[in-house]
């Protein structure tokens, strides 16, 4: 999936922010994948596959976060 370019200002001004793009050269395209909801507490959505450069020893920064914002809640 991936979200349609003529949408991505409309999206951002309703308080979404794409926070990670990606340049895919082969097809010329700028691609968002990850997205933040500042009002939100904790909000991220990602078009990557983090789980696939992490391990028990290294976790990626997204795991970090979300766990980390779980022990301050609670």
């Amino acid at each position: 999936y991936e979200v349609n370019p003529e949408y991505i200002k409309k999206i951002e001004e309703n308080g979404m922010i794409f926070s990670g793009k990606y340049f895919d050269s082969n097809t010329d395209t700028l691609l968002m994948e990850y997205l933040e909801i500042p009002s939100n507490e904790f909000f991220i959505g990602t078009q990557s596959h983090p789980e696939l450069n992490s391990s028990l020893e290294n976790p990626n920064p997204i795991f970090i976060s979300f766990i980390e914002h779980i022990f301050r809640r609670s």
